[in-house]
């Protein structure tokens, strides 16, 4: 028992059962005399009259305290103060243990292993302190790898007594081992990556242990690249112990594209952007190498889809779709490609209406003359185009157009209309306006206009 804590017992003990006269002889004494010579209160300012005293109110009030009852039984032994410590400190010794070992009983390892943390001391000066001390941690690390325990492994692993046994170094990286292999075998990817990193440090003097997180961080980052798992596998890039092996930095390349293709594949174009702009793709010149290729490789792809709903070619309803994916992938690449990927989805969008309006023409060229009306799809149409920026497919869907709306079935229009008017009729108006207004010419077109605009003065 600590001295001070001794004088505490004696003060609270007088306190509660009142005064004890004090005695000056016996195993107090020889206890007072050890504390003061080879104990905690060498060169204190307590004298041997006072901690004597206090033993005595102790023994009188029959106080049961464990290592009150140790102090007095070795001193009542020891014939001098080498010997008093000596019998302290296996007193100690058998109370840690006893500890130590009921708690490893309940596999409750974490709380007997305090026992060894706390009393570094003893397993320098015990034998069989240190011994029980390895037997619990070996049990313990075998118990936590068995039992994924990872964090209370790496605890136990890194305490300093235990880094010093070599027997324990060794167990502690053969479990470390077999957890990892078992993990990654089980598809779990993420215990044995983390796993790794805590054990980064013993790399450079342990190669089994580098070789087996090496292998695993290869199945792990193409387990992370199957499952879509980005932010993993930009996590396990960055580590220095991944960056400084040729074979993961390839591994890790590899991964990044197949996850990037893996974006296109399931459609998530977001996906493929956010990962080619993130943190890890814009400091990794592979990773960046890797972005500017499948990026331009998906902006070509949805290019040509783009071209085809414009041309009329694809007709489902999947163009606001593609040409999201279109714009927020040339926006990865920079801005000059988003204008003008936005520029072609309105040209689609144009194209695909122009096509609606030359279906409407069609269903009423095949009306009788006297029911044919002009759609106001044409108009539309032609101001869709115009709004457009000015390029070759432009200028062609205008005249295209101007030629199908105004001029065939314009022509048609108005011969089947004009000569039995008696008014001018609101689609009649429709038609000379875009005529006169284009400037559109055809020898029977100019008749028509030329009676009509008789009528519609």
């Amino acid at each position: 028992m600590n001295p001070t804590r001794l004088m505490l017992a004696g003060l609270v003990t007088a306190m509660t059962v009142g005064f004890v006269a004090p005695g000056c002889g016996g195993v107090c004494d020889k206890l007072a005399t050890y504390e003061l010579e080879c104990g905690d209160l060498q060169g204190s300012a307590v004298t041997k009259t006072m901690l004597a005293d206090k033993c005595n109110e102790m023994v009188s009030a029959k106080v049961d305290d464990e290592r009150f009852n140790e102090q007095k039984s070795c001193a009542e032994g020891a014939a001098d103060c080498a010997a008093y410590a000596s019998c302290l400190v296996d007193k100690k010794v058998a109370r840690r243990v006893k500890k130590l070992e009921a708690a490893a009983g309940e596999k409750k390892f974490s709380k007997a292993l305090i026992q060894c943390e706390i009393s570094e001391d003893l397993l320098e000066k015990s034998a069989a302190f240190k011994k029980a001390c390895v037997d619990t941690a070996s049990k313990a690390i075998e118990h936590y790898g068995k039992n994924n325990k990872t964090t209370r492994l790496s605890m136990t692993c890194r305490a300093k007594w235990v880094t010093a046994e070599d027997g324990l170094k060794k167990k502690c990286d053969e479990v470390s081992i077999a957890k990892i292999n078992d993990t990654i075998k089980n598809g779990n990817a993420k215990d044995a990556m983390y796993e790794c990193g805590l054990n980064k440090d013993k790399f450079a003097a342990n190669a089994a242990l580098k070789t087996t997180c090496v292998k695993a961080a290869s199945t792990a980052l193409t387990e992370y690249a199957k499952k879509g798992e980005d932010f993993r596998i930009q996590s396990l890039c960055k580590e220095s112990w991944v960056k400084a092996q040729p074979d993961l930095v390839k591994a890790c390349g590899a991964a990044f594209e197949g996850l990037l293709n893996a974006a296109i594949k399931d459609n998530k174009y977001y996906r493929l952007k956010s990962s080619c702009e993130g943190d890890y793709a814009k400091k990794n010149d592979g990773a960046k190498a890797v972005c500017k290729k499948v990026l331009a490789s998906a902006q070509k792809a949805l290019a040509k889809t783009v071209t085809d709903y414009r041309d009329g070619k694809l007709t489902d309803k999947k163009l606001y779709t593609t040409c999201s994916n279109y714009k927020t992938v040339s926006e990865a690449i920079s801005a000059d490609d988003k204008k003008k990927a936005e520029a072609a989805c309105k040209e689609a969008e144009v194209g695909k209406y122009i096509a609606e309006a030359k279906a409407k023409l069609a269903e009423e060229m095949k009306k009788p003359p006297e029911q044919m009306k002009v759609p106001y799809h044409c108009e539309s149409a032609l101001n869709k185009v115009k709004s457009l920026v000015p390029s070759d497919w432009q200028k062609t869907a205008r005249a295209d157009v101007l030629k199908v709306c105004y001029v065939d079935f314009g022509t048609k229009y108005l011969a089947a209309v004009v000569p039995k008017m008696r008014f001018c009729k609101y689609g009649v108006k429709k038609v000379l306006k875009a005529v006169v207004a284009e400037k559109l010419k055809s020898p029977e077109l100019d008749k028509l206009v030329a009676e009509a605009a008789g009528k519609c003065k």
